[in-house]
């Protein structure tokens, strides 16, 4: 995850919201960014957000691995943001986030957009 993190402080300023219920983890993320460069770590923020279900959706959880269901309730989890990019740890950045920011100019307040690859057995649905 580090590594991901890292790739997008390579080309711009970013503010990394970790959501997560262990306090340990921003820690360590911390501590080994400790090691990068001057001009990463001064690009780079983060914020810990506490990892909470919307009440109705805690079956959601099983979906997939324990954060990764998260994404759908990225609006009620950080209701200050006008604007996410939520990436995978394993995601390695080759061109400018700020490339990607700019299809956001082009879209709606009722908008979103996602791409995912189908690993067959992984993806499940809920049972609603």
């Amino acid at each position: 995850m580090v590594n991901t993190l890292k790739s997008l402080t390579s080309y711009t300023q970013v503010k990394f919201i970790i959501i997560t219920n262990s306090p340990h983890v921003i820690d360590e993320i911390l501590y080994q960014t400790r090691s990068w460069p001057s001009t990463h770590q001064a690009k780079a923020s983060f914020e810990l957000v506490p990892l909470k279900y919307p009440e109705g959706f805690q079956d959601f959880k099983n979906l997939f691995r324990p954060c990764s269901a998260l994404r759908l309730f990225l609006p009620t989890l950080l209701p200050d943001e006008n604007a996410v990019i939520y990436m995978d740890s394993d995601v390695i950045l080759l061109r400018p986030l700020e490339e990607f920011w700019g299809f956001f100019a082009e879209m709606g307040d009722k908008q979103a957009a996602a791409g995912v690859s189908f690993v067959p057995g992984y993806n499940k649905r809920p049972q609603v």
